[in-house]
């Protein structure tokens, strides 16, 4: 089965980041590539109160790593912390995460008193059986 990709520079045309954070990422992530949605994706729902977003845990999304490397420069770029928060929540839409990145930033998101649900993909069809 051959999976469809993308690179990390078209994605980042459908965030709303700023130029200098779009140019910095872009260059830290040059040549980085990503899996197109497939069926083998576990997907959350991830609500922040009013705001509801899905998140997509792939093989070879995004790793811990990666992430912190994302949120320093999206810290960096804004003075305001929730602007970079509002920012990284954007980027964690467009992009897969590993599945490791996935369940640590759920577990942490839920220690804070953030609701979370699997609504599909494998994890989810196991548990249904």
């Amino acid at each position: 089965m051959t999976v469809e990709m993308f690179d990390f520079k078209s994605a980042l045309k459908r965030t709303k980041l700023n130029p200098v954070q779009k140019m910095t990422l872009s260059n830290r992530f040059k040549g980085r590539e990503f899996p197109m949605p497939t069926e083998q994706d576990n997907v959350y729902e991830v609500a922040f109160g009013e705001t509801v977003i899905n998140i997509r845990a792939a093989e070879n999304g995004l790793v811990p790593d990666e992430m912190d490397l994302i949120a320093d420069v999206l810290s960096r770029a804004r003075k305001n912390e929730q602007k970079a928060m509002i920012d990284m929540l954007t980027v964690i839409q467009v992009y897969p995460l590993a599945q490791e990145t996935a369940e640590t930033l759920i577990k942490e998101w839920g220690e804070n008193g953030v609701e979370s649900k699997l609504i599909a993909g494998p994890a989810l069809e196991s548990v249904a059986k």
